[in-house]
């Protein structure tokens, strides 16, 4: 899988989308990315972190479906999981909590600490971290992305694609 392209574009689209806030109504309709409630066994969970049934904004999910099956089609085939939480916490209390030496200690690359870019350095709400590991014969790629909520809260989405090759 072409970890650095793919992890360039999703990212930059991810914060974008934070930005937009997109929504649509027939999101229900085409699946909103709620997953289960636990996180795998090498992504730990952070304090705070309350199960939610709040969808992934709808332009963003369909961006990942497309970008993602585009990446799965190249590495012969895979899946891709979404695992929502909502928290009191801030992205900034999430981006310290990922850190690239907590997410290193679970075997996930890091590059430099450069993981997680922070939207608001371009004026734009939320954040995403990229990892990646080499699992059996495929790679994967974990993305966490936290943007405001309603009520003070913060959305947080766990994405993690899973390559076969």
């Amino acid at each position: 899988m072409p970890t650095k392209r793919i992890l360039l574009v999703v990212t930059v689209l991810a914060v974008v989308s934070l930005a937009c806030g997109i929504t649509n109504p027939l999101q229900g309709l085409l699946g909103g990315g709620g997953g289960s409630s636990n996180l795998w066994a090498d992504v730990p969970r952070m304090d705070g972190l309350d199960d939610s049934s709040q969808a992934m904004p709808f332009a963003m999910r369909m961006f990942l479906q497309f970008v993602v099956g585009q990446a799965l089609s190249d590495a012969g085939g895979g899946d891709m999981d979404i695992i929502t939480f909502t928290t009191t916490r801030t992205a900034a209390d999430v981006q310290a909590f990922y850190s690239a030496d907590r997410m290193h200690f679970e075997d996930w690359d890091t590059e430099n600490d450069t993981n997680c870019f922070n939207g608001s350095e371009q004026g734009l709400d939320g954040l995403v971290c990229v990892f990646s590991k080499q699992e059996g014969t495929g790679e994967a790629l974990l993305l966490i992305v936290a943007s405001p909520g309603d009520n003070d809260q913060t959305n947080v989405y766990f994405v993690r694609v899973q390559g076969n090759e």
